[in-house]
């Protein structure tokens, strides 16, 4: 008999909501995805990690996914959330991003700038 054991892939997912070091979180995250997985899977299985919700919207006008919040932190303003990929700030929505094994997915809570995509 021949046992095939599943490939697994693990992801850093870092989620920075303020200037302090008791608002930053780290989660890992293993996976047996055989490729890539989106950013937003990778956050959303963070932020459940630790217990937080994550408010996302998207709009027939502007493509991909827009995250409004992490758990009590919201978007106000020209503060909200942007997102790096291993270090390089990220021009699409966190939907349209594919980790693939070993990346490093970082949310920043930011501002004042533009509005992330």
């Amino acid at each position: 008999m021949v046992v095939i054991k599943p490939t697994y892939n693990t992801n850093t997912v870092t989620i920075h909501s303020g200037s302090a070091r008791s608002d930053v979180v780290v989660s890992t995250l293993t996976h047996a995805e055989k490729d890539k997985i989106s950013g937003l899977v990778c956050l959303t299985a963070a932020a459940n990690q630790i217990g937080a919700s994550l408010s996302v919207t998207s709009s027939a006008s502007v493509p991909g996914a827009y995250v409004e919040s992490i758990g009590t932190v919201k978007e106000n303003g020209n503060f909200g959330w942007k997102f790096w990929v291993n270090g390089k700030e990220i021009e699409d929505s966190i939907d349209e991003v594919s980790l693939e094994n070993q990346d490093h997915l970082e949310a920043r809570y930011t501002g004042p700038g533009p509005k992330p995509k």
